[in-house]
């Protein structure tokens, strides 16, 4: 889960995540592949819109600027450090009581 109230403690991102139904190739079909496959050179097209896309949808800047719950951007070879780092902290945690089940299953 990318929000708390699913028990998350921690949310990090590296640099290259894409956060999405789609990735951004299947976004630039699915957007403009009529456009892209009409072109003289749809290659250069193709490239250039999973260029601008990924800029403007598919880059962490993006994704942390309208999720207030990702604590930060961190890059691939720092995750190991990061991780063991923040597991220690947590180490302690006290967990929430859970309510009891009030009601169980109707048997059918």
């Amino acid at each position: 889960g990318i929000i708390p109230g699913m028990a998350t403690d921690m949310i990090y991102m590296w640099p290259s995540v894409e956060i999405g139904v789609l990735g951004a190739g299947q976004s630039v079909e699915l957007f403009f592949g009529d456009e892209i496959r009409k072109s003289e050179n749809p290659k250069e097209l193709r490239e250039q819109k999973l260029k601008e896309y990924r800029e403007k949808y598919a880059n962490p800047i993006h994704e942390i600027s309208n999720n207030i719950f990702i604590e930060d951007i961190i890059e691939p070879r720092e995750t190991r450090r990061r991780l063991i780092r923040d597991l220690k902290f947590l180490e302690n945690k006290k967990l929430p009581q859970r309510s009891k089940k009030k009601h169980g299953n109707i048997p059918l």
